[in-house]
């Protein structure tokens, strides 16, 4: 027998970090004392390298229906074949308008762009989608749900057909109106430009010319203005016509509508003044100075794409009482407006990063640009504690981008990070805090701050970098020292949440050293953490030890969270166990609600998280695995 025959032959990737783990483990077990306190267990181990192999777990019918019942339902309910559908040569692959005469089925990603597959909407039922889609929360606290709102409204594919005695808009018209919720005008007008003209009606039309308004594209919003003006005369496109006859200097015309607008009591003071300081401004041959006030305010709702555009026509700046009740779509255009105070575009630019309307490098960006008084500075740390807006959230970063020493910048994004937590927004504020601690060299100096690090980095996503910290721990270990293993078993919940391949592998002893990171907390909080890491690890499809679960049971049960409707949650289970994408995506999306991973409770997303690995979207799940780990503290 040749003991040594494969001496030779180099270990493979996964078993050479599998040793590694075993031998780290070992010394970080010493150090703690935890290796005598084991016991044998009872059944073989639980162990793999990194996330669970092997497909994912089927998604079960929970409490409230027979497994009989769903069994039953699972077959009535499947997909189905839809009439007449043939296959058609790139459909799917090419942005445009497919061969398909529904225009629904129009969309400007492709798997190749980052969108889903083109048959995503294979088995779904029209009128299902009509009802899901008014109701998709498309503006969420969780960047994950509102990349994944993206993706399922953007991409192409053919679509359930209409009743022949239906006219098939409502579909077009509900997808159009929650593309335009996400609050970019980059998609919107890209998907605006492939629909063909026949089916533009009034409501279609009116989001394009608000579109168009908010991009500056002044002669697009009014050739929508002049089609719409001519099939409906409401106060909406009179406002708009009087818009665009100021500025092309036909004041007669203008004034003309603001008298049908005046006599149907559909106009404001402040629109006619503005109207009158357009029109007087295309009037003059020479330049003037400036008249009356240059800034005008506007109180929350009122301040429209018309409105919008009718300021910068006027050159007047734009003033918001209540930036927060504005439209999204607005939030992120004036969030770019370098014309307003930099104050203004901080609440403006923080409220629609919050929701994904626009990316992080814009806050930060705008974030620098800001001026600080010494004093302001000085109390940061007391300001960060207050409930004051973006001004403060500016600072901290500013001071964090500024700082060189790198431990001052960690002090400050540590700052910031737990400010987000409370303030809830972190969704923000995780993208900016990333960039800068992207930047940081990890070593054994920055020890301490490596839970820290790694946990800004896998909320933004940047794996990669999270790993640079993981990799310098391990090495730290194998050195010796107790404070980067403690540092290693803090970050090991989202780390084998996020698979990342540098995560110990599960096991019974790996719990019990992340479960002695949190032993200075009450009982209770330590139960509780435990209790909902255990339950989104099973619903990644890593089985728990019951001995793990036996533990917990004495776990308080959380306050009350938003829970979806019964035919919603049932409707996801049939969805998710028969394969429908599309339609799965818009019900954890709708399940989960506007607040995302927080507010819905346990059950109700570890449900959301095996359906998306039911279809096939592995990643998402684990994203919103750790987003909640996050905002639980982990």
């Amino acid at each position: 027998m040749k003991i040594f025959q494969d001496k030779k032959r180099p270990l493979s990737t996964s078993a050479s970090r599998r040793l590694r783990w075993l031998l780290v483990l070992g010394l970080i077990m010493a150090s703690s004392g935890l290796a005598a306190a084991q016991e044998p267990d009872p059944e073989p181990p639980v162990a793999g390298i990194g996330p669970a192999s092997g497909p994912p777990l089927s998604l079960q019918p929970g409490p409230y229906v027979s497994p009989e019942t769903m069994s039953r339902l699972a077959r009535e309910v499947g997909p189905r074949s839809r009439r007449r559908e043939t296959a058609r040569p790139g459909t799917g692959i090419e942005s445009g308008i497919l061969e398909a005469i529904d225009p629904a089925a129009i969309g400007i990603l492709n798997p190749e762009t980052g969108g889903l597959p083109a048959n995503l909407w294979a088995g779904a039922r029209r009128r299902v989608l009509e009802s899901l889609f008014p109701r998709i929360p498309v503006a969420t606290l969780s960047p994950t749900l509102n990349t994944l709102a993206g993706r399922v409204l953007l991409s192409a594919g053919p679509v359930p057909e209409a009743a022949e005695a239906e006219t098939g808009s409502e579909l077009l018209e509900a997808r159009l109106e929650a593309i335009a919720g996400l609050g970019r005008l980059e998609p919107l007008i890209a998907y605006l430009s492939l629909l063909p003209e026949p089916h533009v009606n009034l409501r279609i039309r009116r989001i394009m010319a608000d579109a168009y308004l908010l991009d500056g594209d002044l002669p697009g919003a009014c050739e929508a203005a002049e089609l719409g003006r001519s099939k409906a005369g409401t106060a909406y496109w009179l406002r708009l016509e009087a818009l665009c006859m100021a500025v092309g200097g036909n004041q007669a015309g203008a004034a003309h509508n603001i008298d049908l607008l005046i006599e149907a009591g559909e106009v404001s003071v402040l629109f006619v003044e503005l109207i009158e300081a357009v029109s007087r401004r295309r009037a003059q041959v020479a330049p003037q100075p400036p008249e009356g006030p240059q800034a005008t305010l506007f109180k929350g709702p009122e301040l429209d794409p018309v409105f919008v555009a009718l300021s910068r026509a006027a050159e007047r700046q734009i003033n918001i009482e209540a930036p927060e009740h504005l439209p999204l779509l607005v939030q992120a255009s004036l969030a770019s407006d370098g014309n307003l105070q930099l104050d203004l575009r901080a609440d403006l630019g923080e409220l629609a990063a919050s929701v994904g309307a626009i990316e992080g490098e814009v806050l930060g960006e705008i974030f620098l640009g800001q001026e600080f008084t010494e004093g302001q500075r000085k109390s940061v740390e007391i300001l960060a504690q207050t409930n004051l807006g973006a001004g403060v959230d500016g600072l901290i970063y500013k001071m964090a981008a500024e700082a060189t020493d790198d431990q001052r910048r960690l002090e400050l994004v540590e700052l910031g990070w737990e400010r987000g937590l409370r303030m809830k927004t972190l969704p923000a504020l995780g993208p900016v805090y990333a960039n800068l601690v992207r930047n940081i060299r990890p070593r054994r100096q920055l020890i301490d701050w490596a839970p820290l690090a790694g946990r800004v980095l896998l909320y933004a996503a940047q794996e990669e970098a999270a790993d640079g910290w993981s990799e310098m721990l391990l090495e730290q270990v194998v050195l010796g020292g107790t404070a980067p293993g403690q540092a290693l078993a803090k970050l090991w919940p989202l780390q084998f949440a996020t698979g990342s391949k540098l995560a110990a592998p599960f096991s019974v002893e790996t719990l019990a050293l992340w479960r002695q990171t949190i032993s200075v907390l009450p009982q209770a909080e330590q139960l509780w953490r435990a209790s909902l890491l255990y339950s989104l690890l099973e619903a990644l499809g890593q089985p728990v030890p019951q001995e793990a679960w036996d533990e917990v049971l004495a776990a308080p049960a959380p306050a009350a969270k938003s829970t979806p409707g019964y035919a919603l949650w049932r409707q996801l289970i049939l969805s998710a166990n028969a394969g429908r994408l599309g339609e799965t995506v818009c019900l954890v999306l709708v399940g989960l609600g506007r607040e995302g991973t927080e507010a819905a409770s346990i059950a109700v997303l570890t449900t959301a998280l095996a359906a998306l690995r039911q279809v096939g979207l592995e990643k998402e799940a684990r994203a919103l695995a750790r987003e909640r780990l996050i905002a639980a503290g982990f």
